[in-house]
């Protein structure tokens, strides 16, 4: 048995569109890393801040 034939037109546009995909996958990726990474940031500032308000305290 033969394997189905597939024009070439649909080849590289299947192709592409997988391609585009897994552009898309990895940027929301980066997206997320980052705003996680924003919000370990802000988590850090607000744990000095109470650091630094329990120091003062004593």
């Amino acid at each position: 048995m033969n394997p189905p034939y597939f024009p070439p037109s649909i080849f590289y546009t299947a192709f592409g569109v997988f391609w585009i995909f897994v552009i898309w996958v990895l940027w929301k990726i980066v997206q997320s890393l980052r705003g996680i990474d924003e919000s370990l940031k802000n988590a850090d500032a607000s744990l000095k801040e109470i650091s630094d308000s329990l120091k003062n305290k004593n």
